[in-house]
């Protein structure tokens, strides 16, 4: 393209660069008067309709990454058969001009890196790995700030796919010899190749094989190794040769300056290891490297690193060093022989910070975890499958809990649950306590033998906890040597701390918790706080919107106190308090007597794995070391997908932060469902699939709504609200119109009448049927009533011995399936309310059912027993008005494995909400050993 030529409202000014992945112009922005670049895409690219959906697919989620050292996307494309990316235009010369004109001092360097690697740690917390770093894709601005382009571009326009290949080279490299005839040297792109720059690309990356974030820190190795030295680690004539070194050679560590910090030089050593097992897990570690370096000492520079040194390890250096120290303290001590009182030693060696990953199989989903404060132990509880009879549908799940010790790469299974439970550790580590609902058990963490029985603690609350909104909740804190906290109720409902003799059991007290404010609630036990206090969770919902704060309860007055407000897990070390708030951990100074912070505090890390909406959870152990779960901030991007009974497929409605409620209209054409809002607040979104249109339907600033139902031709809708009112914390069953024609309207006050489980509509849009608590049960069982949506008035609808729940009305208003568990298993039945006749379609434990409307007209009832196993029969009325169920005939039906949430239409379909590309679990725990002397080097 030439100046002047134009594409839609941008006019070109001229050529701004060239690479592999195609030329790059600079345009200017007529409509939004702002200057551009865009990228001309290869032909083969927009040429191919399957290849060029995906990528706008991925061009879409490039777009959402907004950080100020990454160049941004702002659109693409397409005209005359040809697709133009449209990005930020960034002033200025790249990274390798600036390489290439001197050699940067390795103070010069740093802030460059930081920048770098903090963009790079961002883009990996949204799910996106950049594949062709390299210091031509890092551009300086004038107040020499670095901006990485082309995030993500690299896989976008290369990925293979066997239905659209985008040339005819192979998509894997087995061997270097399929880049025999590349023309030029190092530092292009060879798209269908290899994903990646030749000189930069990983060792993976080079044979072709699979990626992950792990190529993105040897890429950065390579650019800070090039800052650092002036040239390549991999400096070679060919491409050949390049990929030669890369794969079997060392970097040539001796065109390092020789004024290196030590831990500059081990920290390119992580980066730059050639297998990933080796290399740093993840980039924000370097960048807390880095960040070091300003305050580290010019006394612990590194030495010169020979070639013998590289032969041996490169351990001479350090060698070298440590002689050095070693000298300069005999030195010193002979100066002080006569003096009349020896002083204390001249300089104290740091201890070595050390990062090392504690993988989780990938059959097992990490839940709650800590450390020992010996660090001899890695302690987790984890989720695993177990694959049902019916094949295809979802696992049943076990919990286990696991440790894993210092000097092993196992974990050894040391529990495992019967029911999920709270569970916490001994404070020496070698022991362990159980919540089963109330039965507290204790067992030794080196021993298979079964837990003993401890104490029963009637009335618990909060037993279970660990995931979702509060990741830290334990269910059970093991307060000291004696003593064992557990939350519970006491006759009156109130919140009271249980005391269990942690040595010879039984419970040796309680203590009622002190409430100030109505507006707060007890959302469980977190750990120790000090030597008379635990931290705990409370929620809170105010003019401010509802928060997760943390707060400390007195064991002696049972006072409590919100420490910090808005943050999800907390540590004290002297007097710093370290706590997450996001998928961020801050460091704050406060007193300890009064528990106030006496500053905001500041952020330390990033990336810790967060759910949307709530907080990090992570461990710090006595001994300084830092454990958590990286993955930044999860669920803002979840997906709503169909399932006809064959597999999932997407639907046309957007990704967003859905949560854990669903609900479809009879035909499936409407849908409603629960969204987080960045303060962690629930709102209820509702619309269409064609058009695909969501809008929100409820939300309020102080209250949240959940759980949505829709009537069958989706104009009612039944949520539940959660509110503060000047009794506290309230619940309540409220109908709306979909279209917002009129305000909520309360029909069940959970405090007032007790529980209510709202499940369906009335075909005329007029009753609700639900079930609640049955006052004249001997003991305690359900049944199922109506509430006029008009009115609110209660009408008795149908009580059985077992229990009666899980009532739908048919789609023709004329009958009621429900569930009863008389026989002692849930048991799927069908009522005719005008005739009181009642018949069973199914003696299998149903976990979930619905009713199906056929085209003919036709009625039946869909199910699945407790392996998941689909069933159907036909539902009717025969000539006299009695009811006929049809023959059960099994179903090939195929449920999605764990979604977040499920609703089911009358058409035989289930819609699920499952989880986003950022919501992939990370695979590992990262343990940084004496992470603690970085943050407070005065505690050495």
């Amino acid at each position: 393209m030439q100046p002047g030529d134009r594409i839609k409202n941008y006019v070109v000014i001229g050529e701004a660069g060239r690479g592999g992945m195609g030329i790059v112009y600079h345009a200017r922005d007529e409509s939004l008067d702002r200057d551009v670049a865009i990228k001309v895409l290869p032909e083969a690219l927009a040429t191919n309709p399957e290849r060029m959906a995906r990528f706008r697919r991925e061009a879409k989620l490039l777009a959402s990454l907004n950080h100020p050292n990454i160049a941004g996307i702002y659109g693409l494309e397409e005209e005359n058969k040809q697709a133009y990316l449209v990005m930020e235009f960034v002033a200025g010369d790249t990274l390798i001009d600036l390489v290439r004109s001197r050699q940067l001092r390795w103070r010069e360097a740093v802030p460059i890196a930081i920048q770098i690697a903090d963009a790079i740690e961002y883009a990996h917390a949204k799910g996106v790995i950049h594949r062709d770093l390299k210091p031509a894709n890092v551009k300086l601005d004038g107040d020499g700030n670095a901006k990485v382009l082309d995030f993500g571009l690299a896989k976008a326009m290369t990925e293979q796919s066997s239905e659209a290949p985008l040339s005819d080279s192979p998509s894997s490299m087995d061997t270097v010899t399929h880049v025999a005839g590349l023309s030029g040297n190092t530092g292009s792109t060879t798209p269908g190749m290899m994903i990646g720059t030749v000189g930069y690309a990983s060792p993976e990356q080079t044979r072709g094989r699979d990626t992950d974030k792990r190529t993105d820190i040897f890429s950065f190795g390579c650019i800070l190794f090039e800052m650092l030295a002036g040239g390549s680690p991999f400096p070679a004539d060919t491409a050949v040769d390049a990929i030669g070194k890369t794969l079997h050679k060392e970097p040539e560590w001796t065109d390092l300056p020789t004024d290196l910090p030590s831990r500059l030089r081990l920290l390119l050593r992580r980066c730059l290891a050639k297998d990933r097992k080796h290399r740093l897990c993840d980039i924000g570690d370097a960048r807390l490297e880095l960040n070091e370096l300003d305050d580290y000492s010019e006394e612990f520079v590194g030495q010169p690193v020979t070639s013998e040194a590289r032969s041996n390890g490169g351990m001479l250096w350090m060698v070298v060093a440590l002689l050095a120290v070693g000298a300069a303290v005999i030195f010193g001590g002979l100066l002080l022989l006569n003096q009349p009182a020896p002083l204390a030693p001249v300089i104290d060696q740091p201890r070595q910070v050390s990062n090392r990953a504690v993988a989780i199989p990938d059959d097992l989903d990490l839940g709650i975890f800590s450390t020992d404060n010996n660090d001899e132990y890695v302690r987790v509880v984890c989720r695993k499958g177990v694959p049902s009879e019916n094949q295809g549908g979802p696992p049943l799940y076990e919990w286990r809990l696991y440790v894993r010790p210092r000097d092993s790469e196992e974990l050894r299974e040391v529990h495992f649950f019967t029911g999920y439970a709270g569970f916490a550790f001994s404070p020496d580590g070698a022991f362990y306590v159980l919540n089963y609902d109330g039965l507290i058990l204790r067992g030794r963490v080196d021993s298979s033998v079964a837990p003993i029985e401890l104490a029963r603690v009637p009335n618990v609350a909060n037993a279970v906890g660990g995931f979702d909104l509060f990741p830290a909740k334990r269910g059970a804190v093991w307060f000291d040597d004696e003593t064992i906290v557990i939350e519970a109720k006491d006759d009156a409902g109130e919140t009271i701390l249980v005391l269990v003799d942690a040595k010879k059991g039984g419970i040796k007290g309680t203590v009622p918790l002190k409430l100030d404010s109505k507006e707060l609630r007890f959302d469980g036990l977190i750990g120790p706080f000090d030597e008379d206090h635990v931290l705990m969770y409370v929620s809170m919902y105010s003019e401010e919107g509802f928060s997760i704060n943390l707060a400390t309860a007195s064991l002696t007055t049972g006072e409590l106190d919100v420490l910090v407000e808005r943050a999800g897990d907390a540590k004290v070390v002297g007097n710093h308090l370290f706590f997450s708030r996001g998928d961020s951990l801050y460091k704050a100074t406060f007193d300890p007597e009064t528990h106030q912070l006496l500053d905001a505090g500041e952020p330390v890390m990033q990336g810790l794995n967060a759910i949307y909406g709530a907080h990090a959870s992570f461990d710090i152990s006595d001994n300084g070391t830092l454990v958590y779960k990286p993955g930044g901030v999860q669920g803002a991007a979840r997906r709503i997908m169909r399932n006809p009974g064959d597999g999932l497929q997407p639907t046309s409605i957007p990704d967003a932060p859905y949560d854990n409620g669903l609900a479809l209209s009879g035909d499936g054409s409407r849908i409603c469902v629960t969204r987080l809002r960045p303060d962690g607040m629930w709102e209820i979104w509702g619309g269409t699939f064609d058009p695909p249109r969501m809008r929100r339907i409820l939300a309020a600033k102080d209250s949240d709504y959940c759980y949505p139902r829709l009537s069958y031709d989706g104009s009612m809708l039944v949520a539940a609200q959660i509110e503060t009112t000047s009794a506290g914390v309230e619940m309540s069953a409220v109908a709306a119109p979909v279209d917002g024609s009129r305000p909520p309207k309360v029909l069940w006050n959970v405090a007032e009448q007790g529980e209510f489980f709202f499940t369906s509509i009335s075909a005329d849009n007029k009753r609700v049927l639900g079930s609640t608590s049955d006052p004249n049960a001997v003991s305690p069982r359900s049944r199922l009533v109506e509430l006029d949506i008009e009115t609110g008035e209660m009408t008795e609808f149908l009580s059985r011995v077992g229990g009666v729940w899980e009532g739908y009305w048919s789609p023709d208003g004329k009958l009621v399936s429900f569930v009863t568990g008389e026989t002692g298993v849930p048991e799927l039945y069908v009522y005719n309310p005008e005739t009181k006749e009642e018949a069973l379609v199914s003696d299998f434990p149903s976990r979930a059912h619905r009713w199906l409307e056929r085209a003919d007209g036709s009625l039946g009832l869909q199910f699945m027993d407790d392996q998941f196993q689909g069933w159907e029969a036909s539902v009717g009325l025969g000539d006299a008005g009695q009811l006929v169920i049809g023959e059960i005939v099994s179903l090939p039906y195929v449920v999605p494995e764990a979604p977040i949430a499920y609703a089911f239409d009358n058409r035989g379909n289930v819609f699920t909400i499952e989880p986003g590309e950022e919501d992939r679990a990370p695979g590992h725990l990262v343990v940084i050993e004496n992470w603690l002397d970085t943050v407070l080097p005065d505690t050495q």
